[in-house]
C-alpha cells in the first residue's frame, strides 16, 4: 500500500497506517516528522523538493 502526503498539515503518530509501505511526501510538505510518526512497515520514502527538516534518528534508517 502506498499513500501519498501532498499538503497535509501534520503527520503524527498513528496518522499512517501500519500497512504503508512507501510513502511520498508532496511538494509543498516541510514538516517536523518524528521516528515514531512513520511505521516500521515503511520501506521507501519520498520528499520533494521544498522538504527542509532534519529527520529524526530512526526515520534515517529507512531508505530515501
Amino acid at each position: 500500500m502506498a499513500e501519498n502526503y501532498t499538503d497535509h498539515p501534520k503527520v503524527g503518530l498513528g496518522d499512517i497506517p501500519s500497512s504503508v509501505e512507501s510513502l511520498t511526501f508532496g511538494d509543498n510538505f516541510n514538516k517536523v516528522l518524528s521516528a515514531r510518526s512513520i511505521p516500521s512497515s515503511v520501506k521507501s520514502l519520498t520528499f520533494n523538493y521544498k522538504f527542509n527538516q532534519v529527520l529524526s534518528e530512526g526515520i534515517n534508517t529507512i531508505k530515501c
